[in-house]
């Protein structure tokens, strides 16, 4: 989470150090999916792609399933920058389906919307207006449950600033 915040929001020299000195400060050593994140953030989407498919495949293999999805994601930014659409297409709707079968609801919403960036691509503008419509409606049923409003608006704006779906009312 602090690779994937940190990358978003173009804090990289803060983050690598952090995640440079995770062990010893936290006790934990960043994931495959912490690093793929700042391999993406740093144009290098090979590595990251590497990265983040080694870490989904371990997750999943090993019964971390909502781990696995949410490597998952990263692995399609990386097959995003990569311009691999079928790929991606592909491997999200394996996570799409997987997601689904497991409720993990919070999840689909980046899938879909991944997917219809690789649909645009491809000249499908029909399928990619209808997995717009479907993330969009993902995210904004999970938007409507939260109850806090400072922790809504956070969650809004993480999503908007990624520009996979438009901000919901706060």
């Amino acid at each position: 989470m602090v690779a994937k915040c940190g990358a978003q929001t173009g804090h990289l020299t803060a983050t690598q150090d952090f995640l440079a000195g995770a062990l010893e400060q936290t006790g934990s050593k960043p994931t495959a999916a912490s690093r793929a994140e700042l391999c993406l953030a740093t144009n290098d989407p090979e590595l990251a792609f590497r990265l983040a498919a080694r870490e989904a495949e371990y997750c999943v293999s090993n019964g971390m399933l909502t781990r696995g999805v949410e490597a998952t994601e990263v692995v399609l930014r990386t097959l995003a920058a990569l311009g691999r659409w079928d790929d991606l297409i592909e491997r999200a709707q394996e996570a799409i389906d997987f997601s689904d079968e497991r409720g993990f609801a919070r999840l689909q919403w980046p899938l879909y919307a991944l997917r219809a960036i690789a649909f645009t691509n491809l000249s499908d503008a029909e399928q990619a207006a209808a997995d717009r419509a479907q993330a969009q409606a993902v995210f904004d049923h999970i938007a409507a449950t939260i109850t806090d409003a400072h922790i809504r608006k956070c969650y809004i704006a993480r999503a908007t600033a990624l520009g996979l779906v438009q901000g919901v009312p706060a």
